[in-house]
């Protein structure tokens, strides 16, 4: 059976084989217990080593607060990763993150710590997320 007739043949409920690809009932267990897993893991290691002054995160972070500010999007020297200015515009990271980081601080404030949780549970829940997903893809493609 070719891969084009197996996308087209229908189940037992009249649904083609494409619309029951990926829902929820169709991954296996291990699948979700991966996720839980991954996401309970990257908790547990946030709240016990998390470090929100990392290089990485630190730039995030100045970028969202500049965007915040209206400084547009921009590094701080003050957090120091500039020379020539107060705000030096940034091609260094892509905005999607920055973005969304702002708006955090905007409803939790500037880079306070119930900011920081929430940054840090929203990365955690998207990567266990990735687990289902990347199932899902392989399945997809025939695996």
């Amino acid at each position: 059976m070719s891969l084009l007739s197996r996308r087209s043949s229908q189940t037992r409920d009249g649904a083609t084989v494409a619309d029951h690809a990926c829902t929820a009932d169709r991954f296996p267990p291990v699948v979700w217990v991966l996720a839980v897993s991954a996401l309970a893991a990257r908790v547990a290691v946030e709240l016990l080593f998390g470090d929100w002054g990392a290089t990485t995160a630190g730039e995030y972070g100045s970028l969202a607060a500049s965007l915040l500010q209206g400084d547009g999007f921009a590094l701080n020297e003050a957090a120091g990763f500039t020379e020539h200015g107060i705000y030096e515009p940034s091609s260094l990271r892509p905005p999607t993150y920055p973005l969304i980081l702002a708006g955090l601080y905007s409803i939790l404030g500037l880079k306070t710590a119930a900011a920081h949780c929430a940054a840090q549970l929203l990365n955690a829940l998207l990567g266990a997320a990735l687990i289902p997903l990347g199932y899902a893809a392989v399945r997809r493609m025939g695996g």
